[in-house]
């Protein structure tokens, strides 16, 4: 089956639960596809913003639950596989020490751990998207994040079992 790369990015920003369920038989034991949504997922969001995270929970919520040989994939896809940061890795540029929180580390030894897809750094995993934002007034990030490790007993055992990313949070 295929299917244009931006017509499932519309698709996903719109999803219906049959949209879901679709995606969920189209991802199952299927590397390329999952490989495919996930992407589209995670760069519709950094793109849509955090009001439009509900719309992609229902796509999210089909891809975790599927019980396939990819499912951890699927979830460190997601949420993020922990990588060590050093305050050597961003001395010079504010930007990422005000982004990586290394504002507090006084000594270059000292490390943060920042939650990375394997797919570069345009897309930007749902747990550093739910720290980065963690002050907001809105925080429906937080709530749907609980709400897929309720839902999903393999998302609850992966994330509690990470890393904190500083000492700060």
């Amino acid at each position: 089956m295929v299917v244009s790369s931006k017509f499932v990015g519309r698709a996903i920003m719109n999803a219906t639960s049959e949209f879901a369920k679709l995606a969920g038989f189209m991802c199952y034991e299927s590397r390329k596809r999952s490989k495919k949504i996930v992407k589209k997922i995670l760069k519709g969001m950094i793109f849509n913003g955090r009001q439009e995270l509900d719309r992609y929970f229902l796509v999210i919520l089909e891809l975790l639950n599927l019980k396939d040989s990819l499912q951890q994939q699927r979830i460190e896809w997601l949420f993020g596989i922990p990588t060590i940061i050093t305050q050597g890795d961003a001395v010079g540029d504010p930007a990422n020490e005000l982004r990586l929180g290394l504002g507090n580390i006084s000594s270059i030894e000292e490390s943060v751990i920042e939650y990375c897809t394997p797919f570069g750094h345009m897309y930007r995993a749902l747990l550093n998207f739910g720290w980065i934002n963690k002050k907001t007034a809105n925080k429906k990030q937080q709530c749907l994040l609980l709400d897929l490790m309720l839902k999903v007993p393999e998302v609850f055992m992966y994330i509690v079992n990470l890393p904190s990313p500083t000492y700060q949070y």
